[in-house]
Parts: structure tokens; sequence; C-alpha cells
């Protein structure tokens, strides 16, 4: 399950099939608030719960190809 950010000035006036479409076509603007998996919230604010070691390893491993 995905919850948008309703606050999200891409979905301002945006109502019914517009607001996938702004979803899809948003560009790097993240409009997802919140992503429930397997029962727990993974990501609450736009941020996954793992950012922080995520952005670690994928940092190290950018080192090592490099």
């Amino acid at each position: 399950m995905l919850e948008l950010d309703h606050r999200h000035i891409s979905l301002e006036g945006r109502t019914g099939d517009e607001i996938l479409d702004s979803l899809v076509f948003a560009g790097n603007q993240s409009l997802i608030a919140r992503v429930m998996a397997g029962g727990e919230w993974v990501v609450e604010n736009g941020r996954h719960r793992h950012a922080e070691a995520l952005e670690t390893a994928y940092r190290k491993a950018m080192r090592e190809l490099h």
C-alpha cells in the first residue's frame, strides 16, 4: 500500500485519474508520503526506514566499482 502526500503542490486541484497522472509524471519530485509492505510502514514522510544504511552501502559499492 502506498500513501501520497496530499499536500504536495503537484496534486493541487487534481482528482480521479489526474492524481495517478501526477504521480507518474512528477519528475524528480516524490509524491509518496508512506509505503506499507508486509504489514509494516517502510517509508514514512517520504523516507525509507533504512535510508541511511542503504545510502552507506551504495556509496561503498560505488567506490569499490571505481
